[in-house]
């Protein structure tokens, strides 16, 4: 009889089954009962919704409660949503090991980056030796040559890793010239792209800083027909502001501003001018385009990182200073909110005086807002501290002056009167733009700001602002009187509060005095370098006062006539600088002052005549002048 063939004999069964390992069965059936079961509950899950709205969410498996007995799953639970293949894949790998390994992951690359950490590791721990400041100079020679063999052709790869950026920048510092050669050949092509790279952008850094000059053109010369597009990125503009404020050639920092200028201009020789102005003067016609391109690189910049650098501060006050009203008045609309950021370099500083002086009450209003606790550190800024001075000058608003500036400016006048500039920032309040605490050409940028948009009078205004600061300025001085008046950098302070404001100052008189009545020796207030220099000034301030018929409240030196006995000014004129004094209070035009100082030191002309001393020679003459005697 024909057997069929697709039969199989129960021989053939029973071997087939042997086959099949023992482990392998139990984990076959194990892994179909739970697809099953998922499916289940999935087809639950999504069956309706709504009838499973309120009911409690557990986990899959059985719930423990006290010890090892396990409580089967509530009828009424509703399970959570069955996990995809991707994340159980994850889960079964973590468990064998603690990187997680993605299915789409290739085993290719993974194998690759096994075999790179050979001469990855050895390079950093060849690395860590190098780093250090005790290594010597022998080591790091021999740990240079061996750092070079192994990094040989992977110089690209590893300044992209934030892991090994550091070992090509350490040997581009301490490395020799074949060295540095060597580094920069293979990263000469890719400048560009390296500076747009989070940990590759310092090793550019490296090469503007300890390459050779001819390294650090060929840099400069990479970023030639991109630097707008550079200045907008937010790795690559620190770049290019260190090429250009820190390392460039007066040549190659025209050659980058030439990049904002327009394409047309781009092939222009930085040796046929050196301004803007000069190119204007040159090719007059060129003007529109110019300042078109400029203003359209500058809206690009503005919300950009970039923004911030001073080869922008550069092009932003070369663009104001030429453009008309109308591009101006855009300008500065623009980037009135911004200004606070760019006040830290002198062409930034310039700008904004540019924007307060040609701006509109609402321009200066927007500025004044976003100054609102920076204050202080505008006042610390070398440059920054201009902006502050030209709005007390050009905003009649003086009520959002006091709330947005003067209120946190009075709140830390220990710390501004210990500032270089923050001493200025007091002084303008107090006697704006005298010679006597300003040179003429910082009274000449400020005067440049006078012809503005301003409707109050400048001298209701420098009253506000005075009124605004007197009494504090009054009540810090008076607290601190006997600092100052021997400080050579704060005393410019106590006199200007004693001679200049509102509030009463006899307070702080009264101290100075205490202190001139005091036994004389020499600690005296007269014999000290800084003391006797407040004394004379504050005789000739009320004298200029007297002169001018200026009236005021306090007469300083009717006090101090008071106050010292004839004893104690002959002993004044012992010495340089109390004779230097006398003079002043000799030459006083308030009334009587002078007469009564002769005549207290009356005796002592004979004594003085045959003195060399400078001081008492001069005081001798001012005393005969008063007798008219002849000795």
């Amino acid at each position: 009889p024909r057997v069929c063939c697709n039969k199989m004999s129960p021989f053939d069964k029973e071997r087939r089954k042997m086959s099949i390992s023992s482990s392998i069965r139990p984990k076959l059936k194990k892994d179909s009962r739970k697809k099953r079961a998922m499916a289940k509950l999935k087809s639950k899950a999504t069956s309706n919704p709504a009838k499973n709205a309120g009911k409690k969410r557990i986990s899959y498996g059985t719930k423990k409660i006290g010890g090892n007995k396990a409580l089967p799953r509530s009828s009424n639970a509703v399970c959570r949503s069955p996990v995809d293949e991707d994340t159980r894949y994850k889960r079964a790998t973590t468990r064998k090991c603690k990187k997680v390994l993605t299915r789409n992951e290739p085993r290719i690359h993974k194998m690759e980056q096994r075999g790179r950490y050979s001469y990855k590791g050895k390079a950093k721990g060849l690395w860590e030796t190098l780093r250090r400041h005790d290594c010597s100079e022998d080591k790091r020679v021999e740990t240079i040559k061996s750092l070079m063999l192994l990094t040989k052709g992977h110089i690209k790869e590893l300044a992209l890793k934030h892991d090994t950026a550091r070992i090509v920048q350490t040997i581009f510092q301490y490395g020799s010239s074949l060295e540095k050669d060597y580094i920069f050949k293979e990263i000469r092509e890719h400048v560009g792209d390296l500076c747009k790279l989070k940990y590759s952008k310092h090793l550019i850094k490296k090469v503007l800083k300890y390459g050779t000059p001819a390294q650090r053109t060929s840099v400069i010369k990479a970023f030639r027909g991109r630097v707008c597009q550079l200045l907008r990125h937010t790795e690559a503009s620190d770049v290019v502001e260190t090429a250009y404020s820190d390392h460039a050639t007066a040549a190659e920092r025209l050659a980058l501003l030439l990049e904002f200028y327009g394409a047309d201009l781009a092939h222009l020789k930085s040796q046929e001018f050196t301004s803007l102005k000069d190119l204007f003067e040159e090719l007059p016609q060129k003007k529109q385009s110019v300042l078109k391109c400029i203003h359209r690189e500058l809206v690009s910049l503005v919300n950009k990182p970039g923004f911030k650098h001073s080869m922008v501060h550069k092009v932003l006050w070369d663009y104001l200073k030429h453009a008309d009203e109308q591009d101006r008045a855009e300008m500065i609309e623009c980037v009135r909110e911004r200004l606070v950021e760019i006040l830290h370099t002198r062409e930034g500083a310039h700008a904004t005086l540019m924007c307060i002086w040609h701006g509109t009450p609402k321009d200066r209003k927007v500025i004044i807002k976003s100054f609102k606790g920076y204050v202080l550190k505008i006042c610390a800024e070398e440059y920054g501290y201009l902006t502050l001075l030209a709005i007390f000058d050009t905003t009649d608003d003086t009520v959002l002056v006091k709330k947005a500036i003067l209120s946190e400016l009075l709140t830390h006048l220990d710390q501004l009167s210990t500032s270089v500039y923050g001493m200025r920032v007091l002084l303008y309040l107090l006697n704006p733009r005298s010679p006597k605490n300003f040179k003429k050409s910082f009274i000449a940028i400020l005067a440049e700001g006078d012809v503005n948009n301003s409707k109050k009078d400048p001298k209701t205004r420098r009253m506000e602002l005075l009124e605004a600061v007197s009494s504090k300025l009054v009540l810090f001085t008076e607290a601190n009187a006997d600092l100052f008046v021997r400080d050579n950098h704060r005393c410019k302070l106590l006199i200007e509060v004693i001679s200049m404001a509102t509030d009463d100052v006899s307070g702080i008189l009264e101290k100075i005095l205490e202190l001139v009545s005091m036994g004389f020796n020499e600690k005296h207030i007269v014999a000290d370098p800084v003391g006797h220099f407040v004394i004379k000034q504050l005789i000739i301030n009320e004298s200029i006062n007297v002169e001018n018929g200026v009236q005021f409240k306090n007469n300083f030196t009717t006090m101090l006539i008071d106050a010292v006995d004839g004893n104690a000014m002959r002993k004044w004129a012992s010495i340089n600088r109390g004779a230097f004094v006398l003079i002043c209070l000799c030459k006083s035009h308030v009334q009587d002052v002078g007469l009564r100082v002769a005549k207290r030191l009356k005796k002592m002309i004979p004594l003085l005549s045959d003195s060399k001393v400078q001081g008492q020679i001069i005081l001798v003459k001012e005393l005969r002048l008063h007798f008219k005697h002849t000795y």
